[in-house]
C-alpha cells in the first residue's frame, strides 16, 4: 500500500516510520523546516525499505545524506 503523511512532526513521521516497518510505502511530506531539521536520520534510515530523499527546498546536506546511505535528490538542482 501506497501512504502519503502530511507533517513529519512526532506523530507524523512516527507513523510513516512504523507503517514502512511493516512493508508499506510511505512517504512523509512536511514544509516546517525545524521538524525535518531535528529528526534523527540515522534513525529514519534504519526503519526505511528504501532510504530515499527529496529534497524540495535543496536545505539538507546532500554528502552527509550520501554518506549514511540515502540516495538524494535536491529538486531543481
Amino acid at each position: 500500500m501506497n501512504i502519503t503523511i502530511v507533517g513529519s512532526g512526532y506523530v507524523g513521521l512516527v507513523t510513516g516510520a512504523c507503517f514502512a516497518q511493516v512493508g508499506h510505502h510511505a512517504t512523509c511530506v512536511d514544509n516546517n523546516e525545524q521538524k525535518v531539521a531535528d529528526a534523527d536520520f540515522g534513525l529514519v534510515k534504519e526503519l526505511m525499505h528504501s532510504p530515499i530523499i527529496f529534497d524540495g527546498r535543496n536545505q539538507r546536506d546532500r554528502e552527509m545524506l550520501v554518506d549514511m546511505g540515502f540516495d538524494y535528490y535536491g529538486i531543481g538542482r
